[in-house]
């Protein structure tokens, strides 16, 4: 299963601005829920990216 996940908002709006930081939140709070999950971590380790 694949799932991919966009961020999208237009250059000339209030909120690209905000872009970076807001990509980095998402990112930080995806890679902490994600380590609640046993089976999400063995995954993750089996493809190298433990």
């Amino acid at each position: 299963m694949w799932y991919r996940h966009v961020l999208a908002w237009r250059h000339d709006t209030p909120l690209a601005a905000h872009g970076p930081e807001l990509a980095r939140r998402v990112t930080d709070g995806y890679l902490t829920t994600s380590t609640l999950s046993p089976a999400y971590n063995r995954w993750r380790a089996g493809r190298g990216n433990g």
